[in-house]
């Protein structure tokens, strides 16, 4: 594979992949668990099929949230 086109991808790939974890309100630095054989893997997989938080966390508002206007 093109070295090029792997250091375009990673900076959107890192940004997505930290804010996936602040939706379940997670700190982006567990992207670090990658880092672990086999079991970091698994482990950030889950936690990305993990529905989001239903409320406002430290991180922000719900993405999902519908917005009533007055």
């Amino acid at each position: 594979m093109d070295n090029k086109y792997l250091i375009i991808m990673i900076i959107p790939f890192l940004a997505l992949a930290v804010r996936r974890l602040h939706d379940i309100g997670k700190s982006g630095w567990m992207l670090l668990l990658e880092l672990i054989p086999v079991i970091g893997s698994i482990w950030i997989f889950v936690l990305n099929v993990t529905e989001g938080e239903a409320k406002e966390n430290k991180y922000g508002p719900d993405p999902k949230a519908v917005e009533v206007k007055s």
